[in-house]
């Protein structure tokens, strides 16, 4: 790339006006699109990448470059070298300093990555999904299904579903949260496994649970108020979904002392925007 390389964002016009406001702070343009179908040509998803091919056309290969975090397997390369190798350092860097690691889930990176380094390290560690009303991970993670009441053939259209939470939840199989199943990225229809992906016996992802808006947005009232963590509500069903089901796990003699490792990336400050975040 050359000295002065330019980004070009793309993303729903219903996310949060904070972020591509942060985004073009740091120089970055931006276009908000409506939210449509993967399946749609004008998906913000296609967009980038037709943006990418374009420049290409125009300027020579290497002019635009698509990043794909979807099915990019530097996505879950990054938490397998970053965030497992912190969060293992954090949590006492010594097997038994945790026991479980929660988060949800959007393009699948995070729990992929984190869940191959972690369990590299202490094959005891057990790894949980939190996810988001009309999202079919939850089904896919406890059942081996794709699918979520509120996307049902029939539904949908009649009934436009939405939920606060941006960045997590999804209706498709993307390569990252196949590896995070224990595939090799193979599953979500790539041409190949991913290079250097071994698959596993077994998921990594011991269960799945749901947490509803209202959860969301009652803690991340609480940790503001309770834990002074500035959180915003869509990234609050981490949380909300962990206290409950730690304090459940830890009286069990098995889990009488579990540490958990919750993630939740995102402030509030990217979202205050929204009803539910402003108050």
């Amino acid at each position: 790339m050359g000295n002065d390389p330019k980004a070009h964002l793309v993303l729903p016009d219903d996310a949060a006006v904070e972020k591509p406001q942060m985004m073009a702070s740091f120089g970055a343009t931006t276009r908000r699109v409506r939210p449509v179908s993967i399946s749609h040509p004008e998906h913000y998803v296609k967009i980038a990448r037709q943006r990418a091919m374009d420049a290409c056309a125009r300027d020579g290969k290497g002019a635009g470059y698509f990043a794909n975090q979807f099915e990019n397997a530097a996505n879950f390369r990054a938490h397998l070298d970053g965030t497992g190798p912190e969060i293992w350092r954090q949590m006492g860097g010594r097997r038994g300093g945790v026991d479980a690691f929660v988060c949800a889930a959007g393009t699948g990176g995070t729990l992929a990555g984190v869940s191959r380094y972690l369990r590299s390290k202490d094959p005891r560690v057990q790894f949980f999904l939190v996810d988001p009303p009309g999202s079919s991970l939850y089904n896919k993670v406890n059942r081996g299904v794709m699918y979520c009441k509120e996307e049902a053939e029939g539904t949908r259209l009649k009934n436009p579903f939405d939920t606060i939470t941006e960045g997590v939840g999804i209706n498709r199989l993307t390569a990252n949260f196949s590896i995070a199943l224990g595939g090799d990225g193979s599953e979500a229809g790539t041409s190949a496994p991913v290079e250097g992906v071994e698959p596993l016996e077994t998921s990594p992802i011991a269960r799945a649970f749901k947490c509803s808006d209202r959860e969301a947005v009652e803690m991340s009232r609480y940790l503001a108020r309770e834990d002074g963590l500035f959180l915003g509500a869509s990234r609050s069903p981490v949380p909300a979904r962990t206290r409950p089901r730690g304090a459940r796990l830890s009286s069990r003699p098995a889990f009488a002392r579990a540490r958990f490792s919750p993630r939740a990336p995102r402030f509030q400050s990217r979202h205050a925007s929204t009803p539910h975040d402003s108050a």
